[in-house]
């Protein structure tokens, strides 16, 4: 019996082979790769990477020639000839997610960031976003970098795919190292070298197809119905970053920032649902997408992407009488 079992998983195995199927993802693991240059970013030993400080680039991609300048912190700021702002501020916003809340493919005048500035001139808005950040990374930088501002509100942007980044301790493209939690019987744990897989768990994430499409199905069950061991392990990375914002006294409010296929993300549902967690969810605002919020075919926000959703947030702030 056990080898009839066998020999049809290694039929399957060949067939999705043949078919090229549901080729394996490796996840990496502490201590596999090691951190490569980059001209405009750092490694930061708490959050993974950050921007160099004190830098200005330009980046030439989706959005045209976009410039981009960090503070001391690494963080995204305003252009060196900006208006400076008054002093000091009623308010504090700390912003936290990826690439979308960092303003890819805008000029800093378009980014939700400053958007909420000229909608709030007395409060300062914190811009922890990094491209790239997966929500552990999103948790950590709220932690080590966000309550320390003691800011009034906390507004994180999940992306469904920072869900799939908490699962890696690498980011391939941009070359760095990262922080990467696993639960245990005591709750979230940070990943060592020691937690790396023996010899047989290498072989199926490098080798085995069918361990793929597992993996595959974890993700696709936990993103659509909140279920899950790949679902578990985002919803405690998001519930340590809820509970700590609001044992800080401050205010939180997530935020869906929808693929642009447009669907629902259950599981954060769920999540704000179960823990009367403040969202604005635009899918569930508006069921077809409006026209024009990403760049084509498969970018980041445009300006109208950020403006509209900077409208859904601040009505939000205005509902739960935030900032008053």
């Amino acid at each position: 019996m056990v080898g009839a079992f066998v020999g049809a998983v290694l039929l399957c195995e060949l067939g999705l082979a043949i078919t090229g199927l549901y080729p394996p993802r490796p996840r990496a693991w502490p201590g596999d790769r090691e951190d490569r240059p980059m001209r405009n970013f750092e490694a930061d030993p708490l959050v993974g990477w950050r921007m160099v400080p004190e830098t200005e680039f330009v980046v030439d991609g989706e959005g045209g020639r976009v410039s981009f300048r960090a503070d001391a912190k690494g963080r995204r700021i305003a252009p060196a000839d900006a208006v400076s702002r008054p002093e000091p501020p009623s308010h504090t916003i700390v912003l936290a997610g990826d690439s979308f809340f960092w303003g890819a493919g805008v000029q800093y005048g378009d980014s939700l960031t400053a958007l909420l500035e000229a909608r709030y001139p007395r409060a300062r808005v914190v811009n922890l976003a990094q491209p790239g950040f997966g929500v552990d990374q999103i948790m950590l930088a709220v932690e080590e970098y966000g309550r320390a501002l003691r800011p009034d509100l906390v507004v994180v942007g999940i992306y469904p795919m920072d869900c799939l980044r908490s699962q890696t301790a690498f980011r391939e493209d941009l070359g760095f190292n990262k922080p990467t939690f696993h639960l245990t019987t005591n709750g979230l744990a940070r990943l060592t070298i020691a937690d790396r897989p023996g010899a047989v768990g290498r072989l199926l994430e490098e080798r085995s197809r069918i361990y793929g499409l597992w993996r595959r199905a974890q993700r696709y069950v936990g993103s659509r119905y909140g279920v899950g061991s790949w679902w578990e392990l985002n919803a405690a990375l998001l519930e340590r970053l809820r509970a700590g914002v609001v044992q800080a006294g401050s205010a939180i409010l997530f935020v869906h920032v929808p693929l642009q296929g447009w669907r629902p993300f259950v599981g954060l549902q769920r999540f704000c649902e179960d823990r009367a967690a403040p969202l604005v969810d635009p899918v569930a605002l508006h069921p077809v997408r409006p026209a024009g919020l990403y760049y084509e075919p498969h970018g980041h926000f445009t300006a109208a992407g950020h403006r509209y959703l900077e409208n859904e947030i601040a009505a939000r702030i205005a509902a739960l009488g935030l900032l008053r």
